[in-house]
């Protein structure tokens, strides 16, 4: 699963996230901080409303996706680099 945004939470979303790189992100930003219905090693939650660098936001997500990639088959990952 790549992230998830909640129907009453429309403000924030929680991407799956490298433990390290979760740990330097929620120190260096106020609106990233450990997700308290999930994982905390393995999910965090961004708030939209707080001061994160696009350049960061994005890094997060491309992140996301590519933890996600890194768990599927070999076959899946070939047949994704394809379309």
């Amino acid at each position: 699963m790549l992230g998830l945004i909640g129907l009453n939470t429309p403000h924030s979303t929680n991407p799956n996230c490298n433990p390290i790189y979760d740990i330097t992100l929620c120190q260096k930003y106020k609106g990233v901080c450990s997700v308290y219905h999930m994982n905390k090693k393995h999910w965090n939650t961004l708030d939209f409303n707080s001061i994160v660098r696009d350049d960061e936001f994005f890094s997060m997500i491309d992140d996301s996706y590519n933890l996600v990639v890194r768990g599927l088959t070999k076959a899946q990952q070939i047949e994704l680099d394809n379309l």
